[in-house]
């Protein structure tokens, strides 16, 4: 589902460049966490390996996987999300509230990206050849 290489197009999908966010995320803030004095403590993801069947399946459409992972809904103005507390701690430095404030409003752009690829999957056949 995500990850899969752009071979070919011009402009990558939307789903490459959320593949491509997720892992620089996870390099920018080990490097800052590192630049700290601290090191990653790894939390093993206990759902991860039902998301990674479910991802990987042959058998579910790309419409089912986003039902399935909960990948199908777009951040809403006016309503809280996971992100609303990050900036309570009012000792954050300069430079990682930089870096926090670029991965939520990247995070939250994912959220449109990922709510608008599940959009085109749910319509009709005949507005996909249509659109495309």
């Amino acid at each position: 589902m995500l990850g899969r290489r752009h071979q070919g197009r011009r402009r990558p999908r939307r789903d490459h460049t959320v593949a491509l966010r997720e892992a620089e995320h996870g390099l920018a803030f080990e490097k800052r966490l590192d630049e700290l004095g601290f090191g990653v403590l790894e939390r093993p993801d206990p759902k991860h390996a039902k998301r990674m069947k479910i991802a990987s399946s042959t058998k579910l459409s790309d419409r089912e996987k986003f039902d399935r992972l909960g990948l199908a809904r777009a951040p809403v103005n006016g309503s809280a999300d996971i992100f609303d507390r990050f900036f309570e701690n009012k000792d954050i430095d300069p430079q990682t509230g930089g870096l926090l404030g670029r991965y939520i409003a990247e995070e939250r752009d994912t959220g449109r990206r990922l709510a608008a690829c599940y959009a085109a999957l749910a319509a009709p056949k005949a507005k996909r050849k249509k659109a495309a």
